[in-house]
Order: structure tokens, then sequence, then C-alpha cells
């Protein structure tokens, strides 16, 4: 809405609302775009929220996403179930391949650590005697995990595909450990 919409529909003169305008611009929550009416003069400015600004509202991607993962169980059963969440962490492995690929294991399992952090796991990893332990500090599912336990299978797919190796979860969240624990064996 341009500043003169938003006076009309808050009931608040455009003086005011250009000076609450200006604060959320600076604060990154509103953003300004041009819009030309096809009249002559200057084109007036439309105002949108800012992603940040949309991230500050309330969201319910857990409810979604349990709903979606009930009604696949309930209408195409437990094995379907399983394949959806294992397809899904085979493409986060495809959609990355190019960053993973190419390198030794110590490489690979620092990459893939890499794309599970920018997805929110928090996690590190170590070598220990012959295989790698990746340990997951966060999980960005776990409202949805909880619910159905299956999710957790999203990230050994993404690095069984990723690594191209054996890899095993060893404890997780879910079942009440503190960190959701990978073991890798790249043998």
């Amino acid at each position: 809405m341009s500043v003169d919409q938003l006076g009309e529909e808050l009931l608040v003169m455009p003086v005011t609302v250009r000076a609450h305008v200006n604060v959320l611009e600076r604060d990154h929550l509103l953003k300004g775009s041009e819009h030309r009416t096809g009249r002559a003069g200057r084109p007036s400015i439309v105002y949108s929220l800012t992603q940040e600004a949309e991230e500050l509202f309330p969201k319910s991607y857990d409810n979604l996403a349990r709903g979606i993962f009930d009604n696949v169980r309930e209408l195409h059963g437990e094995d379907t179930m399983i394949r959806v969440v294992e397809k899904m962490g085979e493409d986060m492995a495809i959609a990355n391949s190019g960053r993973i690929q190419g390198k030794d294991m110590a490489e690979k399992v620092e990459e893939a650590t890499q794309v599970m952090n920018r997805k929110g796991y928090l996690a590190t990893w170590k070598k220990q005697g012959g295989k790698y332990v990746l340990v997951a500090h966060n999980c960005p599912y776990l409202h949805v995990a909880e619910h159905c336990p299956e999710v957790c299978g999203m990230e050994v797919a993404f690095l069984k595909k990723a690594l191209s190796t054996d890899v095993k979860l060893e404890n997780s969240m879910v079942s009440g450990s503190l960190t959701c624990t990978f073991s890798i064996d790249p043998r």
C-alpha cells in the first residue's frame, strides 16, 4: 500500500504514517517500490513487508508437516511414508552434490555438515577410529519428528547418498538424547 492508502486504512494522517514507515524501513521490515499509475508526475511508492518482517508473524509449519505426514501414512501406508522422507533426504544430497563430490571422505563429511548447518542443525563431526561421527546439537524438525519419528530417516538418507557410504543414526533427540549422532562408516 502507499502512504495515503495506509493512512486511510489506519485512520491516521499521512505525515504520521511516513514517520512510522521510515522507522520500519530503517529496521528492514518494510520495503518500498515505485508504482507508476499511468498518470503524469512522480511514481508513487508502494510498501510491503520484507521477508524479515514476515518471519515475525506466527507460523504453523510444524502442524502442516505433521498433517501431511499423517495423511501420507493413512492414505498410502508406512512404507510410502518412509520412502517420502528418504526421497527428501536424497533430493537434498543431489541438490548439494556439487559441493561434496570429488573430495576425500573427511572433506565430504565437512561439506555435508555445512549443508546441515545451513538448515539449522548446529552439527559438528570428528574422526573416531576408522569411522566418522557427526553430531547434530539441534533438530530443526524436532516438533515434527516427535510426532513422526520417520522424519529422522531424512538425514540418514541425505548422508548416505551424499557420502556414498553406510550411515547409522546411533541416537536421536526424539528418543531422549541431547543430540542426534550419526555413525559414518567409509568402508
